[in-house]
């Protein structure tokens, strides 16, 4: 099945440029340096590695939304502590 989900990369742009209102580049790129080691040490990464992909594509969207979500969360719990 191939799914267009143009509009949900959109809302996870808008929402990431909300929750990061307010703080520094340097805390953004913070947040993104976190949330990499969250992600690695979680093992996610050994999960797309072991998985089999018929499209290319597909894999690298799911990638996107991962760090995506990630970082809105982290993004989210600073701007809340602000």
């Amino acid at each position: 099945m191939d799914v267009d989900i143009k509009e949900l990369h959109t809302q996870f742009w808008t929402t990431l440029k909300q929750n990061a209102e307010g703080l520094t580049g340097v805390q953004v790129l913070e947040a993104l340096d976190e949330i990499t080691e969250e992600i690695w040490n979680a093992g996610i990464d050994a999960a797309y590695i072991r998985a089999t992909f018929v499209n290319e594509t597909n894999i690298n969207e799911a990638w996107d939304y991962v760090w995506m979500t990630a970082l809105a969360i982290k993004l989210h719990k600073m701007h809340s502590r602000k």
